[in-house]
């Protein structure tokens, strides 16, 4: 325990593959804490000042700001339109929570029953939309929609036996974020901070264009220096609040599962995980964000020198993107390492590769059923909320069909963010629960007897 309390979460590791002896383990797992990967943290603060200070910069130098012609007419929009856009905006918005809860209820309740579901509606959907891009004459992209259901359907069939685990690991994790509910507030902080963010970003992009035009030619090559670095201060910089995001849910389920009915007082984990995520652990998430940061903004300048239509370029491309995936897959076990035990990056990546090695194929497939549930049922809701905004906008405000489409579409992307955040701790929680489980069974037998035979029923490797 920490001193005011709150429980900190970090483990003594236990070797990948070694049989989970029923020792006293849990008694130890209480560590003082460690500032790990420091240097990163460090290099990370010093990267986000520059960015501040180009910022700051392109804000003064720019040569529209302040010189708004007075001959130019703005965008005005009076009451009545305010509170048309507002009543639209709150429709989708009580849609899109309401469905969420009932989905999230869902998966509380069947959870079987919801991934099953996900499973077929996703090749329904995806026959549908062939249907339709071939009644637009379009026959190669309905071609690969048929193809895109038949897999579906062929991974429904070759899935459905280890559908039963999966459920009875979301169910858990839906359960964990009913009883601790404040996770929903890292997440829609994180939103929020983000889209802040974006939009800072966008201005300053914005500046130095409008101050790259105005400049001789020939001139300005540090003006253009600065726009690429900004990019890489974007991926670098959005990296690490998706991550640090993942590590304090993932600190909340390790709480979870090893304290639990213990008896032990679990405090506020998902403050305590926050803190942790944000201090001790922040070098060890800079430092996995800036490996794949340094992918993707590789792969922004090799689009910038390939032309659009280069067969190099996309083949080249595709590479990049697919080893750009498998890193953030692989970091996103890793840093469920770091939020339970407190490990520096570089041995959370070693212990991630050796859970990959004896238990790969499992914690592959079992995210990708439960993430096929949770991006099916974020595209329904999504669905709902405009579906709800269209017929209001046409019915009721007796508006053009193409201004309610119109309406209906934006109001639906913004009201996507709800079930986003929602979602984002049921995957990140069943990566966690998996990574727990897989590591050290024995705990969750000691502190919850009965959820441990029901798994072992369903998934008898993790037996002791």
């Amino acid at each position: 325990m920490d001193g005011r309390g709150s429980p900190v979460t970090y483990y003594e590791p236990q070797g990948a593959g070694a049989v989970a002896a029923p020792t006293k383990k849990h008694d130890n797992m209480f560590q003082a804490p460690k500032w790990r990967d420091v240097w990163a943290a460090v290099l990370f603060y010093i990267h986000f000042a520059a960015f501040i200070g180009i910022s700051i910069f392109a804000f003064v130098k720019s040569p529209s700001l302040g010189a708004g012609d007075p001959s130019r007419s703005s965008l005005k929009l009076d009451g009545s339109a305010v509170r048309f856009l507002l009543i639209h905006l709150a429709a989708g918005v009580v849609t899109a929570i309401s469905t969420t809860v009932l989905v999230l209820f869902g998966m509380y309740r069947s959870p079987e029953g919801m991934i099953h579901g996900a499973f077929i509606g996703s090749a329904v959907l995806y026959g549908v939309q062939a249907v339709a891009l071939f009644y637009l004459n379009s026959t190669i992209g309905g071609v690969i929609f048929i193809i895109m259901a038949g897999l579906m359907i062929l991974m429904y069939v070759l899935l459905r036996k280890r559908i039963a685990f999966s459920a009875i690991i979301m169910k858990t994790v839906v359960d964990v974020l009913r009883q601790y509910p404040r996770m929903l507030n890292v997440t829609a902080g994180s939103l929020v901070f983000s889209l802040f963010y974006l939009t800072f970003f966008i201005s300053t992009q914005g500046w130095l264009t409008t101050i790259i035009s105005a400049t001789k030619s020939g001139e300005g090559g540090y003006l253009k220096f600065m726009l690429f670095y900004n990019v890489f201060s974007l991926f670098w910089t959005t990296q690490v609040i998706g991550n640090v995001v993942q590590t304090t849910i993932a600190g909340v389920y390790a709480s979870y599962y090893f304290l639990h009915g213990t008896g032990q007082s679990m405090g506020h984990p998902t403050t305590a995980s926050l803190k942790r995520a944000m201090s001790y652990s922040f070098g060890s998430i800079c430092f996995g964000s800036l490996i794949v940061a340094m992918i993707q903004f590789v792969r922004y300048g090799l689009r910038h020198l390939f032309e659009k239509d280069s067969l190099a370029g996309m083949i080249i491309d595709c590479i990049i993107g697919i080893i750009e995936d498998l890193v953030e897959y692989f970091n996103y076990y890793a840093y469920t390492q770091i939020a339970i035990y407190g490990k520096s990056y570089i041995d959370a990546a070693k212990d991630t590769w050796n859970l990959i090695k004896t238990r790969g194929v499992d914690a592959i497939l079992n995210d990708n059923l439960v993430g096929t549930c949770t991006g099916l049922c974020s595209l329904a809701i999504g669905f709902c909320s405009f579906f709800v905004v269209f017929l209001m906008s046409l019915l009721v405000y007796r508006q053009l069909p193409q201004v309610a489409l119109l309406i209906g579409i934006i109001v639906a992307i913004v009201c996507l963010l709800i079930p986003m955040v929602c979602f984002e701790i049921v995957n990140a929680g069943t990566t966690a629960t998996f990574v727990c489980l897989a590591e050290d069974p024995a705990a969750l037998q000691r502190s919850k007897p009965e959820l441990y035979r029901e798994i072992i029923s369903r998934y008898d490797q993790i037996a002791l």
